[in-house]
């Protein structure tokens, strides 16, 4: 699959992604249910890497 983005919207994308990685931290830091904890880790894991790749496309233009 491609995407194409211009520089606006790469730019929101980004803003959007280093925001909810703050946002998931505090909820993982927060939550006491164990399970829970899991899928958030797993989920920050998953957007640590869109976050790596998108900052890299940013980088590239």
């Amino acid at each position: 699959m491609e995407l194409h983005l211009d520089q606006e919207e790469l730019d929101l994308i980004a803003q959007l992604l280093h925001e909810a990685q703050g946002n998931l931290r505090m909820e993982i830091y927060d939550t006491d249910n164990s399970d829970f904890k899991d899928l958030l880790r797993s989920r920050k894991a998953i957007l640590e890497r869109l976050v790596q790749r998108i900052d890299a496309v940013g980088a590239g233009t």
